[in-house]
């Protein structure tokens, strides 16, 4: 498990997650089999804490808010761009 610490739409976050660095695309194996079309690399959030006014982070969980807000997606892709820097 990962953890980094974020800015986030002006919130202070601590995230923990897995990630996946993807596969390149491979046309064929090295036995002359067809390859696979590879993968992109993928985040798997499994926590999410903010930053309170002291500069503590709540142990409160708010995985559930953001999905619910629909901005996990944005958020994955923050931390991709993260880990490709």
């Amino acid at each position: 498990m990962n953890t980094t610490e974020l800015t986030f739409k002006e919130l202070e976050l601590q995230v923990d997650y897995q990630y996946f660095a993807g596969e390149e695309m491979q046309w064929t194996l090295p036995n002359g089999d067809p390859g696979h079309p590879g993968s992109p690399p993928d985040v798997e959030i499994e926590e999410i804490r903010v930053m309170d006014v002291e500069g503590d982070f709540y142990n409160i969980d708010l995985y559930h808010f953001f999905s619910e807000i629909g901005l996990l997606d944005e958020l994955k892709q923050l931390i991709i761009d993260k880990n490709n820097d």
